[in-house]
This record gives structure tokens, sequence and C-alpha cells, in this order.
């Protein structure tokens, strides 16, 4: 007990003369080095307090090697005090060398078998490590300690569960029962393992138990209706049905458990007499009830019966105004019958019931992808309601330029930018569309810097890597460097009818005019359809390799795709390739023919 007492005195005495040099401003390395050359005359307390205290110090300072040093002199001191352990782990741990961490919290867990919490921490580790078999044996000491602790019960039981150990599961239920009294969740987990058992009289007394502990819940009553029924005693189970109906003719639960006896029995119209007056009862479960209706309706749509299902859908529909879960339903039914106007008014239902709900916003914005008036008004609503929100600005942006309203999509952009709050992901999407705007403006500079961007923050963006080395190469400018960008974007989709262009393109305009048809044709095999410019550049490169009749024959194919390209009549004309470089001064451009990829 004196150790302790002068330990802690020690401690006490340091934090003080620690704040006492710092008030005096002699924090320096004469003073430190004074300090610890007091130690040598110090008791073998204070110079265990000096060091651990030293440790501490640097710990919350986030330099786990000097604390080390410092706990390692406490050690030579005091080798088997845990806590020292216990903080020489912290300091492994922010060094991630977990080994030699793990190793600590053993000894200290050793040290003071009685120490609760060092013990936690130790099967916390265990776990960590899939070494479950010590760790049930780490819970079940501490129950021996304290053995009505619902924690380590909880946490015995996960393990017991993750090592398949279906008895020894029961025997924490059933003490966790004990001490909580019966409750379903408990119950139906016995249950559950007392099926796998094999032991049905086990699973009958359960749910005896939760009749008698719930005597008001009817559904108990049902559920050992379903126990019999399952194990072929019908009488048993058509017992406990009308036992309770004859007390509540209207519960949904008897009600539907008569209807899946009828089932099982063939007769489906008597069990959908039962079931329909199931779904009248409020009390039995929504789930329930949609999960039916679902399989029912298909049957009478199948049957062509729809005023039939209108009837039995727009019912329930009539009870929960307000379910989510039914409004789904309705969307559904509504696209099997091809009702568009229906569909449209449950988005906006959806949309006015919740309107604080972004999600909901975005499913009635994608359904009207083929309206873009209704489009921009919900984009103009969900921005006053979601300001923070990028993704609508984006959506925004979109709608400005296909309406050719460039400059303003630019400055909805520029807004956005220029937000600190703006997520990395928005700033990306947000400078490549930018970057992509600035190409159909012909302010290139612009586009390159963009581009230049984005890669910075997104390295591994291919489409920008694509559409970047294309821009290079059509200015013919830094085609090294434009290969290098094409060329990584070949890589990540060799299959890619765009990119292998792209590639063909900027080693034509390195010269490589036979490795750029190798390319080119490799394109033209990946095409979907054929375009205008992968015909064009086919022929140009046959041209620069000497073939000037398939070079010919490759433009006239282009030119019937896209006649309004003035140089293909030119390069026709004069039977030879024409060059042609974007021009980099972007001032006052109208927008030019595509560039992009």
């Amino acid at each position: 007990m004196r150790m302790q007492k002068s330990w802690l005195i020690a401690c006490l005495l340091a934090v003080a003369c620690s704040t006492q040099a710092q008030q005096q401003n002699v924090d320096s390395i004469f003073a430190c080095r004074v300090a610890a050359e007091q130690l040598v005359d110090s008791t073998a307390d204070q110079r265990f307090a000096y060091w651990f205290f030293e440790g501490t110090r640097h710990l919350q300072r986030l330099e786990p090697d000097s604390a080390l040093q410092c706990f390692h002199q406490c050690l030579t001191i005091a080798p088997d005090n845990a806590a020292v352990y216990y903080n020489i782990s912290t300091a492994y741990q922010m060094k991630k060398d977990y080994p030699k961490a793990f190793d600590c919290v053993r000894t200290m867990a050793a040290l003071q078998p009685d120490n609760t919490e060092y013990q936690e921490m130790l099967i916390s580790w265990l776990v960590a490590q899939y070494r479950f078999d010590e760790a049930i044996a780490g819970y079940r000491k501490l129950l021996r300690q304290k053995p009505t602790n619902q924690y380590y019960l909880t946490g015995l039981l996960e393990l017991y569960q993750i090592t398949e150990q279906p008895k020894q599961q029961l025997e924490v239920l059933k003490r966790l029962e004990e001490l909580n009294g019966v409750d379903e969740e408990n119950s139906f987990r016995q249950m559950a393992i007392q099926q796998v058992l094999h032991r049905p009289k086990k699973v009958e007394q359960q749910i005896k138990k939760l009749i008698h502990k719930f005597p008001k819940n009817t559904a108990y009553v049902v559920l050992l209706g379903d126990f019999y029924l399952s194990a072929g005693n019908d009488k048993k189970a058509i017992r406990c049905y009308d036992s309770q109906y004859a007390k509540d003719s209207t519960d949904g639960h008897v009600l539907a458990a008569y209807a899946n006896y009828y089932s099982s029995k063939g007769n489906d119209a008597l069990a959908d007499e039962y079931m329909l007056r199931a779904l009248n009862d409020r009390r039995y479960s929504i789930s329930n009830k949609i999960q039916w209706l679902r399989s029912h309706v298909a049957t009478l749509l199948q049957a062509h019966d729809t005023l039939h299902a209108d009837s039995v859908v727009y019912g329930v529909a009539a009870m929960y105004p307000d379910e989510d879960e039914l409004h789904t339903l309705l969307y559904d039914y509504a696209q099997v019958k091809h009702d568009t106007v229906a569909c449209q008014n449950y988005w906006i239902r959806q949309v006015r019931q919740n309107p604080l709900d972004e999600e909901r916003w975005v499913n009635l914005f994608s359904w009207y992808e083929n309206d873009p008036a209704r489009m921009a008004d919900i984009v103009d609503e969900a921005i006053l309601l979601f300001p923070k929100s990028s993704r609508w600005y984006y959506y925004k942006a979109v709608l400005l330029v296909t309406e050719k309203r460039t400059l303003e999509a630019i400055d909805m952009l520029d807004a956005l930018l220029a937000n600190d709050q703006t997520e990395n992901a928005a700033r990306v999407w947000a400078l490549t569309m930018k970057g992509d705007i600035a190409q159909t403006m012909q302010q290139y500079r612009t586009a390159m810097v963009c581009y230049e961007e984005v890669l910075r923050m997104a390295p591994d963006n291919i489409s920008v890597k694509n559409n970047y080395a294309y821009l290079l190469a059509c200015c013919g400018i830094d085609l090294a460097k434009a290969e290098t960008l094409s060329s990584a974007a070949v890589k990540a989709e060799p299959n890619s009818a765009t990119f292998l262009d792209t590639y063909a393109w900027v080693l034509f305009m390195r010269g490589e005019y036979k490795l750029a048809r190798f390319y080119q044709e490799r394109a033209i095999a990946a095409a979907e359809t054929l375009s205008s410019e992968l015909l064009e550049h086919y022929g140009d490169i046959l041209a620069q390799l000497g073939e000037i009749e398939s070079a010919i024959e490759q433009w006239n194919k282009a030119l019937e795709l896209n006649p309004q390209l003035p140089r293909l009549h030119e390069k026709i004309e004069k039977r030879q390739y024409v060059p042609y470089l974007l021009p980099l001064d972007d001032e006052n451009k109208e927008p030019h023919d595509d560039v992009q990829k």
C-alpha cells in the first residue's frame, strides 16, 4: 500500500512541477536535464512516477517511440506493473505493431487476473483474432466472478453462435430467461435452436410459456396452432384456432391461420375468403397483408379479373393511406397495368408526404426523364430544399447544357466549385463537365486546366484521361503526355472503340502510322456502330501510308454519315490528307464540331 500511495504522490508532484515550469517559462533542455539528474538520488517510487508521467505525456502527444522509452524505464523499476503494459500496448497500437500490442495485453491480463477491465480487453483482442475458444474461456471465467453480468452472457451467446454450439447457446439463453423473465426474442431464439435439435416438445413448451406470460396476445395461441399444423396434428391446430376465433371472430391472426390451413388442403376459395377478412383487421401485420396481396393480385390479373384486383388493392390502400410499403405495392400495380398517370401520382404523393426525403425527389426526377421542363421544375425545388446537396446542381447544369444555355451552366458549376463545402466527388464531375463544355465553346485551354485538376484529384479517371489525350492530339501539343494518358485508358478498357480510336489518333499525330493503323482497325472492329469520326481517322491513316484509294473510300463512307464536314470534301477533292489542328486562341470562339470523345 505504501508503494501505491508514494507513487500517486510522486505523480501529483511531477504534474505540479511540470505546470510550475510552464508557468515560469523554464521548459528548456537544461531544465529537463537537471530534472533527469535529480532522479539519481530519488526513491524508486519517484523515479517510476517520473517515467510513467513522461510516458503518458508522450502518448497524449501521439509520440509512441518516446513513450515506449519511458515505459521501459518503468519496467526496470517495477517489471510486474500491469498499468505499464497497458500503456505499452497503447503505444504499439499507435505504431500499428499489433502482435506486440497483443503480447502486452496478455501480460497485463495475466498480472492482474481479477481486473475485469483488463480481462475484457483481452477477450476483445482474442475475438478480433478469431481465437474464439480462448475468448469463450475468458467469458466463462468472468462469469464465475459475476454470474449475473448480462454483457458477459450476451458476448458468450454470440461466440457460441459463431462456433455453432447450439446446446451451449440454449444454456446461456435459459440463464438470461431466468434473469429477465420470458420475452419473445429469447423464446424465439430458443425455439429455433430446439427445432434444429429436433426437440418438438421443447418448442411446444416455449410457446406455452409465451401464452402464459402474455395471455392477451392472440398471436401466440395461433402460433401454437401453426406448430401443431406443421407437426401434422390438424385436430390440435384447429382446436387452437377455434378457441381464439370464439373469443374474437375478427382477429386477423386467426383468420390468416385458417386461410393457411385451407390452402394446405387445396381449398383456395375458402382460404381466400378467410384472408380477405383478415385484411380488415388493423392488428394484423401490414407486411403480412402485402405479402399475400402480391400473390393474390398476381393470380387475379392472370385470370384477367382486374375489377376484383382493383377492389382488393384499393380497399387495403384506403385503410393505410400513409403506409410507404403499401404505396410501393400501388406503384408496382400501376406499372403492371401500364397506368402512367397513377405511377406519376405515386411519386408526387411520396414527395409531398415527406418533402425532406431527398431520395424521393431523386425518384420523382428520374420518372420525368423524357420531360425536360418538368425535370427543370423539380431541380429548382430540390435546390431550395437541399442547398448543400451537389447532385441537384449537377442535374441543373446538365439541363442547361441540353437547352444550349452553356454560359449559365458554367456559372452553376463555378458556384459549386467555389463552395468550400463541396465534396471531392462533386468537384470531380463539376470540373469534368466544365471541361467538356469548354471544348464545345472552343475554349481549349480552359478545358485542359479543368482536366488537369480532375486528374490531380482523381488520377484513375480513365474517361477524362481519354478526353484530355484526344484534345492534346487535336491541338498537336504535348503528344508524349497524350500517349501516356491514352494508353492508360486503353489498358483499363482494351475493348473500348472510343479509347482505341483516341490512341490510334495520338499515334497518328506522332507520325507512327503503321501502329496507328493497327489500333484504328481494332477500334473499328470493336465499335457497335461506326461513326464518321472513326472512318475519317482510318482514311487519314491510310492516306499517310500511301493507300490513297482506300483512304478516299473511307472518307466517302464518313461523308455519308456526316455530310456537313467541309474538311472531308476537301480531302476527297485533293485526294490527300489535309492537316487540321484546333486553335488554342480561346477568345470569342463559336461552338465547333465534335471534339469530345
